[in-house]
């Protein structure tokens, strides 16, 4: 199954220092369905590899952070994700599975995504978003590095996106 699952909708959640690899299902899956919550998670400091490399290899999320009810203040830290060179699946997901305005208010800093068919996807996420001094790694013939894909009518002006490398 998953390496972990984590919601939160009161106080704080904490998950930090943890290895977690070669699993059956996602790696982190920090997800809460419509009526779960995401409040005030601190992922930090994890190190997560080959998520769903077992028992067969179809690779899937090493992070999945989304929901379908409400994502405030959480953050992802100084954590180390990697796919195999090669494997042209798996990703890091940053706010899918919400609606407009049900996601925000994340910070994503100091990680390294290695690998994956596409390094980091932020998708439906409303500002504030700081993604900032994270290092991207995928492979040529991954679809894309980065992508970002706000809901129609958010702006993605507000973001804070800076000293991000990328190769």
């Amino acid at each position: 199954g998953h390496g972990m699952y984590l919601q939160n909708s009161t106080g704080t959640k904490l998950a930090q220092d943890n290895i977690i690899g070669d699993n059956a299902d996602e790696g982190a899956q920090i997800y809460g369905s419509g009526g779960a919550s995401l409040l005030n998670i601190t992922f930090d400091g994890n190190a997560i590899y080959n998520s769903s490399s077992w028992p067969y290899e179809h690779y899937q999320y090493n992070i999945l952070l989304g929901g379908g009810k409400t994502q405030q203040g959480n953050s992802i830290t100084k954590n180390m994700s990697f796919f195999e060179p090669g494997v042209h699946e798996g990703y890091v997901s940053l706010g899918i599975y919400g609606s407009a305005g049900s996601m925000g208010s994340l910070t994503a800093t100091d990680n390294v995504f290695v690998g994956g068919y596409d390094g980091v996807d932020v998708a439906g996420m409303t500002p504030p978003l700081t993604f900032a001094g994270n290092r991207l790694v995928v492979d040529p013939a991954a679809l894309r590095n980065v992508s970002v894909a706000p809901f129609a009518g958010v702006s993605i002006a507000p973001y804070v996106w800076d000293n991000n490398q990328y190769y």
